[in-house]
């Protein structure tokens, strides 16, 4: 499942559920004259999922591939077999944290989009790294 890209700007509250996190999304804004801001009453909710670390490294066979890249959780298993590289490059990850070797390599920008295609969601809060790189 993919979600919507939530621009910082739109995010007006987060309301954090057990394996979800909701961004409440602002759609329009209006001012009233006396300071006071309307906020439109049209509001949507983006749903991710999280997973903590231990429930990630579950995911590390060919049946079921998981990677964490940048605090983001993907699922490879779908695709192991087309990675340039060859399944062993992803499978040698599979269940870990494998942002620095993603970085390291140096994909392209077309490789990081590709990657979007399999996000399934994000790593808890408390087990998010500080710094994320890009």
């Amino acid at each position: 499942m993919l979600f919507p890209t939530v621009q910082p700007s739109q995010v007006r509250g987060t309301i954090v559920g057990q394996n979800e996190r909701k961004d409440i999304l602002v759609l329009g804004e209006k001012e009233r004259g006396d300071g006071h801001t309307v906020t439109n009453c049209n509001m949507q909710a983006v749903s991710e999922r999280l997973f903590s670390r231990k429930e990630v490294s579950q995911h590390c066979e060919p049946h079921s591939c998981w990677v964490v890249v940048n605090n983001t959780v993907y699922d490879l298993t779908e695709f192991i077999y087309k990675h340039p590289a060859g399944e062993d490059m992803i499978l040698e990850h599979a269940g870990l944290d494998c942002t620095s070797v993603f970085q390291d390599v140096g994909h392209s920008k077309n490789a990081r989009n590709l990657l979007a295609k399999y996000k399934i969601g994000l790593l808890t809060e408390e087990e998010r790294t500080s710094t994320v790189q890009t």
